[in-house]
């Protein structure tokens, strides 16, 4: 648990050049949240903001009972739409461990190690 409220920005940057940022992203007293929920706005800001060739390869997982799925298919489709290279895969579960432990291991699987 936390003693204090916070405050964030969100800023995501190419070298010094700052591409988006937000403000005043928070949490409250006392809970173990620390999500960072963006606005309808702010996802389309994001969005925008990456040009596309500039863009690394996008893979989101999203558990079929979870309560996020919906949200997390309108974000693939609309990266997809402006161009950014974006892949979504639906697996089985929620928003838990079981699903994680699965969308982790396809993504150690994708990373480049070299050998």
């Amino acid at each position: 648990m936390y003693n204090a409220a916070y405050s964030n920005y969100v800023t995501i940057k190419s070298a010094s050049v700052t591409i988006v940022s937000f403000a005043a992203q928070s949490w409250a007293v006392g809970t173990a949240n620390r999500t960072i929920t963006l606005t309808s706005d702010q996802r389309t800001a994001l969005l925008n903001a990456i040009p596309p060739q500039d863009c690394p390869a996008l893979q989101l997982y999203c558990g079929a009972a979870d309560a996020l799925l919906a949200s997390n298919e309108r974000f693939a489709a609309a990266a997809r739409l402006r161009g950014l290279p974006c892949r979504f895969e639906r697996l089985p579960g929620g928003h838990e461990w079981g699903f994680w432990d699965e969308a982790l291991g396809k993504t150690i699987k994708k990373w480049p190690l070299g050998g």
